[in-house]
């Protein structure tokens, strides 16, 4: 469905907009400036070009939500059709893949005691039939290796492979609790508020 050329007007003035409003905090790139303020009537002039900012975004969205509404609306019913059948499908797949890699890592392994016998007897007949065994090829079927970790004693892994929780400290920290090696330091956060 293409733009009606109302829409197309208005999205070519919004974008006009946008290069008057952003122009001076963007350089050559078109990255953000970093935005250095010193004084209260600075701080002052910058909050209010903030608000000019925010209220343009709100028009912006409120433009392409209009556009993109029925689009979104239209794309739900159809996936509403297809999410019973593909999610059959996708769990039947899951199914069948992790039969097929228990299938292959099994005969793997069966391979690998056949070759360490036939090393351990001198076997070459039986050490060439080993080392040559591959799963059976099936056109459109393809395999490679995932590593996949299992973790067996979570109290054995070294400190650098160990995570840290930051939502974790922040709620402890919240709660009065000091966490040795960590610094918890507040930060303004703006909230823009237009209408």
């Amino acid at each position: 469905m293409p733009l009606t050329k109302s829409q197309n007007t208005s999205i070519v003035k919004l974008n006009k907009e946008a290069g008057n409003l952003t122009s001076e905090y963007l350089d050559e790139d078109g990255e953000a400036l970093m935005i250095q303020l010193e004084t209260d009537e600075e701080y002052s002039g910058i909050a209010k070009h903030l608000l000019h900012v925010k209220t343009y975004q709100k028009r912006l969205k409120e433009m392409r939500k209009a556009v993109t509404g029925p689009f979104k609306d239209a794309l739900a019913e159809v996936d509403g059709h297809f999410k019973t059948a593909l999610t059959v499908t996708e769990k039947v797949e899951s199914s069948i893949k992790d039969g097929m890699g228990n299938y292959i890592s099994a005969v793997a392994e069966e391979a690998q005691e056949l070759l360490r016998e036939a090393v351990e007897s001198g076997d070459k007949e039986a050490l060439m039939e080993a080392a040559n065994y591959s799963q059976p090829p099936i056109s459109g079927i393809s395999t490679r290796v995932n590593q996949q970790v299992i973790i067996t004693d979570k109290e054995a892994i070294p400190r650098e492979f160990l995570k840290v929780d930051e939502s974790a400290i922040k709620r402890a920290a919240k709660a009065g609790v000091k966490i040795p090696g960590v610094e918890v330091v507040d930060r303004p956060l703006i909230a823009v508020t237009v209408k």
